[in-house]
């Protein structure tokens, strides 16, 4: 199966926004640090975002719902519009990240740059509810 270069950039971009731990999970997690995101568009999203919430101990003001397309595959400029940025927006609102730059030195093959990136969590992963769209389809105008 072949990957696309808007998948790439996805694959390199979605990470910061999940925030998926690289240390084994242990005994049961603090709900405090886990954040549910659910479709306002599907009503059952919502209701299974509650239910996931209330049975791991997710604070309710760690529950995030945005008007998502109803479908499985999002474009990339309405995944960046309508979830990435907002979802960024709100945790940083909420001191649940902070996302700041760093210079990323120069290489034989790439300048000194600067990137934008994760620099403090409270947050160990992201759960996407029921309704939030799983894929976010390829983007052509897009380069490495």
């Amino acid at each position: 199966m072949s990957i696309s270069q808007g998948m790439k950039q996805h694959l390199l971009l979605f990470p910061a926004l999940v925030l998926v731990s690289t240390h084994a999970f242990s005994a049961p997690d603090s709900g405090d640090q886990v954040v549910v995101v659910y479709n306002t568009k599907v009503p059952e999203s919502k209701q299974v975002a509650e239910h996931y919430a209330e049975r791991r101990g997710v604070p309710s003001s760690q529950i995030f719902g945005f008007g998502l397309i109803d479908n499985d595959n999002i474009s990339r400029n309405e995944f960046r519009n309508s979830l990435e940025k907002p979802l960024s927006k709100a945790l940083e609102t909420k001191k649940l990240w902070h996302i700041g730059s760093e210079i990323t030195r120069a290489t034989t093959n790439k300048p000194a740059h600067m990137e934008w990136k994760v620099t403090e969590s409270k947050i160990r992963y992201l759960v996407l509810c029921y309704g939030v769209p799983l894929r976010i389809s390829g983007d052509p105008t897009l380069q490495d």
